[in-house]
């Protein structure tokens, strides 16, 4: 559910409900948001002398509880407020997006709640302390907003044509290099990259550039008119025409490696084809 904040105001939206200003659920707190997830340090000892070589840090799973109250103006409306809570928050093996949106723009993680407090109000009051609990097994934060860049196979520019009259006016460049695109992450860690490609295209192949190194990629078949490959690095998949999967078909760098980092990096589309054909690249920013 997309809802409209302003600076100031506090949301948290999840499977449908919104918690936060403006709704019967007062947010306390926050935790396991904007703190690190934890790191799993790669780093091991050197056997024959001090010291140790240092591995890489990986951020584990996020964990994030919510402590909130329910408010009603009566008993009814608590137990109504109590209900509609129970109904959003079951424990089942569903992955979905928890939302939270300070109002300066949405951010979600994929997380699964795991753990749940309402305990029975006794007596007449008409406030509910709740304390909810999910974890993230992708530790990332994404934009709500995704971004998108459309590429298509470089058309040469057309020549010269000598049957001319004077004044003579020079033929528009109607060849170009659309077949690249700078691709910006605006957040703080590595996002996924996921592709589309659509036929007609001949050797569909493409290259990623980062700061850090080039990945080259190839598709060991020809894409024909209405052929569509959606290629996801994670969860790691290749799927031709929303059924086919065709995951042994991508030679050079690894699927799982599809990601882009913080700042600019430059996506090229290689192999020829017409201007129907196309790749399609579509990413989030992400926060850890």
């Amino acid at each position: 559910m997309i809802y409209q904040t302003t600076p100031g105001m506090y949301r948290v939206s999840w499977n449908g409900l919104q918690l936060g200003d403006g709704t019967g659920y007062f947010v306390k707190n926050l935790e396991g948001w904007d703190d690190d997830p934890g790191v799993d340090d790669g780093s091991a000892a050197n056997p024959q002398s001090a010291g140790g070589q240092d591995g890489r840090l990986l951020p584990t799973a996020r964990t994030v509880t919510l402590d909130l109250d329910i408010v009603g103006d009566t008993q009814q409306e608590t137990h109504e407020l109590r209900m509609a809570l129970l109904r959003a928050t079951p424990i089942i093996d569903q992955i979905g997006r928890l939302l939270t949106d300070k109002g300066f723009g949405p951010e979600f993680v994929n997380a699964r709640i795991i753990r749940r407090s309402i305990p029975l109000p006794i007596g007449f009051g008409n406030i509910v302390p709740v304390s909810l609990q999910w974890k993230a097994q992708d530790p990332r934060r994404y934009s709500l907003s995704e971004h998108k860049a459309v590429l298509h196979p470089y058309q040469a520019p057309p020549g010269l044509d000598f049957d001319f009259d004077l004044p003579f006016d020079f033929p528009a460049n109607t060849g170009g290099y659309s077949n690249r695109a700078t691709l910006t992450n605006q957040g703080t860690y590595d996002t996924p990259l996921n592709i589309e490609l659509k036929g007609p295209l001949q050797d569909p192949a493409f290259t990623l550039y980062t700061p850090e190194r080039v990945r080259a990629y190839r598709v060991a078949f020809p894409l024909q008119a209405g052929d569509t490959l959606v290629i996801r690095p994670a969860p790691s998949t290749v799927v031709l025409n929303g059924s086919a999967s065709r995951y042994g078909s991508i030679r050079g760098a690894l699927i799982e490696d599809l990601f882009i980092p913080p700042g600019e990096s430059t996506l090229a589309l290689n192999g020829t084809g017409s201007d129907q054909a196309s790749l399609t690249a579509y990413w989030r920013d992400a926060i850890i």
